[in-house]
């Protein structure tokens, strides 16, 4: 098996905490920079997928997001895009600059909600060879925000002082992502990785809903690989192949018949595969 370390990134006051993945290859190695979705920490199944590149020959950097998992910050469960990018963004500079990397090499892979940032990144980042976007988040499904949850966001913004208002990732009544098959993959995930919490800040579930990642995906040309869930319960096939569709530079298409967590386990190899032969392809 490939070696893997424990990592620590700068990341201004905070530090994002994570693995890297060193292949039995001869250096310089090529280097594929992963981080999780929505709340998600690296203990759900990344490590699979960052096996699965290193075997290809690839040095692989996984991390936590700020205020998540292992990385730090406060407050705990706040997850902002626009901060994620820049810790994507720093991660990838970190990874560039490490002993042994080709920083000419580099590929980024994103799932779910990082995988919106991806889209994002590929847009207006230099120095990233290919991409790897996995069910990703393309913008909020819903064309309009109820008034009454609207309200509440409005609230919670106009708040200065105090604990921020939180809610569940996952449940029965109100959640960030209030699928049932969300609750399932919670629930099966939560041995692997106790440092998960069922719980982000209310103004996290606000910016997710008005997040638009793909805006200027036409602007890209960084070879990208998206992986689509057919059956996915959370972002609408038609909305992620439309994206696809106006995305520059080459790229690929790979549809699953599956939901959006069946990538983690069910359905990996499906997944995991095309994606390890996709970097491979722009970066051995």
């Amino acid at each position: 098996m490939p070696a893997r370390t424990d990592i620590e990134i700068p990341f201004g006051a905070k530090t994002l905490r994570g693995w890297f993945y060193e292949p039995d290859e001869p250096r310089p190695w090529p280097v594929v920079v992963m981080a999780h979705g929505f709340s998600g920490v690296k203990e759900q199944r990344l490590d699979a997928f960052a096996d699965v590149f290193a075997e290809k020959g690839m040095s692989v950097c996984v991390f936590d997001f700020p205020n998540l998992g292992a990385s730090g910050g406060e407050p705990r469960g706040d997850i902002d895009p626009a901060e994620q990018i820049n810790a994507f963004r720093t991660a990838i500079e970190w990874a560039g600059a490490r002993d042994g990397v080709d920083s000419e090499r580099i590929g980024i892979w994103g799932t779910s909600y990082s995988g919106g940032h991806v889209l994002s990144l590929v847009s207006s980042s230099e120095n990233i060879k290919c991409a790897v976007a996995q069910v990703p988040f393309v913008g909020p499904p819903m064309d309009e925000i109820p008034a009454p949850l609207e309200a509440m966001f409005a609230s919670e913004r106009e708040r200065t002082s105090g604990s921020p208002s939180m809610v569940p990732v996952v449940g029965d009544g109100f959640a960030a992502l209030p699928t049932p098959d969300a609750k399932a993959w919670a629930e099966a995930f939560a041995p692997l990785a106790p440092s998960w919490k069922n719980e982000v800040t209310l103004a996290s579930v606000d910016r997710l809903l008005h997040y638009q990642p793909a805006e200027k995906i036409e602007d890209s040309s960084v070879p990208l690989l998206v992986v689509l869930a057919l059956n996915d319960s959370l972002i609408p096939a038609t909305m992620v192949r439309s994206v696809y569709e106006r995305a520059g530079g080459a790229k690929r298409l790979v549809e699953i018949e599956s939901g959006h967590f069946d990538v983690y386990l069910d359905r990996f190899d499906e997944a995991a595969e095309p994606e390890a032969d996709w970097l491979a392809k722009y970066l051995t």
